[in-house]
């Protein structure tokens, strides 16, 4: 779900409609950094992912 919020995929639309609904006080743990950065580092080397300016 954060990497659907961090980059345009196939999901990304559900994940901000998700986000933008929810109402309770949102934790996370380590690995919420941990895992999207293992999988943005995936989509560079094998998508195309390019590294740049967040924002629309």
């Amino acid at each position: 779900m954060v990497v659907a919020l961090l980059t345009p995929e196939e999901r990304s639309p559900h994940a901000l409609d998700w986000f933008e609904q929810c109402s309770e006080t949102l934790i996370s743990s380590d690995w919420l950094i941990t895992e999207p950065h293992s999988v943005l580092g995936i989509k560079q080397r094998h998508d195309g992912l390019s590294p740049g300016p967040a924002g629309p």
